[in-house]
């Protein structure tokens, strides 16, 4: 059996892997600004007071699982042929 480091699709994962993190990075920026804004007014996150965790803070954790699924996909060999 022989196994690959990297194939053609691993062009397609680190692509997606960067877009990916560029979200979440995203997510966090607005996830401040929307903080300091509910500060300012003075109210809280009525997503958060009924479930324990805002909808960015949930978006931000379901974008770090998946990155975290790409990261394994690609450290993983890949079986080429026999």
């Amino acid at each position: 059996m022989t196994y690959a480091l990297h194939t053609s699709d691993d062009r397609s994962l680190t692509s997606l892997r960067r877009d990916l993190a560029a979200s979440i990075d995203r997510l966090r920026r607005q996830h401040q600004t929307c903080e300091q804004q509910l500060h300012e007014l003075g109210r809280c996150d009525a997503i958060r007071a009924v479930t324990g965790r805002s909808a960015i803070e949930r978006a931000i954790a379901s974008g770090e699982q998946m990155l975290d699924h790409v990261d394994r996909m690609l450290d993983q060999p890949v079986l080429i042929g026999t």
